[in-house]
């Protein structure tokens, strides 16, 4: 997906007139609104591929057809914000304002800045930061971060003091906005599939059921 969201780009070809800059920071505001989806659905991903197990008779031929829609299901909300991360870099090369004689020198810096970032980003998020935070924390880290993108990005877009300062006491309200998110329901967590004989009849309108059957 990031392939094909770097894919997506026709930068020779700008819509409407939009500056490659602008068109970073509608990308940047799109990751954003994307890992907020996933983070808002995650708690209900058990809920969802119980349903989906409960909707398919229990015959052997229906094993691998469980499985791939449940890839794809949660393939169609992961992609949203890995799309737009492959769009980054390549609007980050458009902004570029070189000539050619110095392309590859300003491409080699943005190469090494993002080797740096994946590097230290696992290290960290994947790492350092969940042993001391759980994992809808580590979540909210992405997403205040991808809100800093949007800012830096309007930042070179809008020169005007006042402008800058309203934007941000907005990033601020965000980022406080984040931090206060709800955590992820323990109990849709760790309730599975299979814990206990589902009794009662099958029903499928609400999460809060699929606690009571598992």
């Amino acid at each position: 997906m990031i392939a094909i969201g770097s894919l997506s780009l026709n930068l020779k070809k700008v819509p409407n007139g939009l500056s490659p800059l602008r068109r970073l920071l509608f990308n940047q505001v799109g990751l954003t609104i994307g890992l907020l989806l996933v983070f808002f659905t995650v708690p209900y991903w058990g809920w969802g591929n119980y349903v989906i197990r409960r909707s398919l008779t229990s015959i052997p031929s229906n094993f691998y057809f469980y499985h791939l829609i449940v890839f794809l299901f949660i393939f169609i909300l992961v992609s949203i914000p890995v799309f737009f991360m492959g769009r980054t870099m390549p609007l980050l090369f458009a902004n570029l304002a070189s000539s050619v004689k110095f392309a590859g020198v300003n491409v080699g810096k943005i190469y090494a800045w993002n080797t740096l970032g994946c590097c230290m980003g696992a290290f960290m998020m994947g790492y350092v930061f969940l042993l001391y935070l759980n994992a809808d924390r580590v979540f909210e880290v992405g997403i205040v971060l991808a809100c800093f993108t949007v800012m830096l990005s309007f930042f070179h877009l809008e020169s005007r003091p006042k402008i800058r300062a309203s934007a941000v006491v907005i990033l601020g309200v965000v980022i406080a906005g984040v931090s206060w998110l709800p955590s992820w329901s323990q109990e849709l967590l760790s309730a599975g599939l299979f814990r206990a004989p589902l009794v009662q009849s099958f029903r499928l309108e609400h999460p809060g059921l699929y606690l009571e059957l598992s």
